[in-house]
């Protein structure tokens, strides 16, 4: 059976953005955003993942261990898009240029675009 991010037992939320709706899922802890998205087999095009920092700063992600492409986008404390990474599956490389960072959202590569 494939491990999908409802494996990981979560809290989440519907987020709508035009007419399409995504279940987000809530990284809020350490261990949840440590292990965020990895060692899943699989994305589905309507799912994603918020991360929640308790404290703005220089967060930074990779892709270790992730199998799938994904769309990170970096929100600053005034909810404002800073970046947009087009991550590469597997890639240890850390991405995130910004010093101001409280919430980063991951989503199914290509999503920002279509959007």
């Amino acid at each position: 059976m494939k491990k999908t991010v409802w494996d990981l037992e979560l809290p989440s939320f519907e987020l709508e953005v035009g007419d399409e709706v995504f279940d987000i899922f809530i990284a809020k802890t350490e261990e949840a955003r440590r292990k965020g998205l990895s060692d899943l087999d699989e994305l589905d095009a309507d799912t994603g993942m918020l991360f929640i920092f308790n404290t703005p700063g220089a967060h930074q992600m990779w892709m270790k261990n992730t199998t799938f492409a994904l769309d990170i986008v970096f929100v600053d404390t005034d909810n404002k898009i800073v970046e947009i990474v087009d991550a590469i599956p597997e890639d240890t490389g850390l991405v995130g240029q910004h010093d101001n960072v409280k919430f980063v959202l991951e989503l199914p590569s290509g999503t920002v675009n279509r959007l």
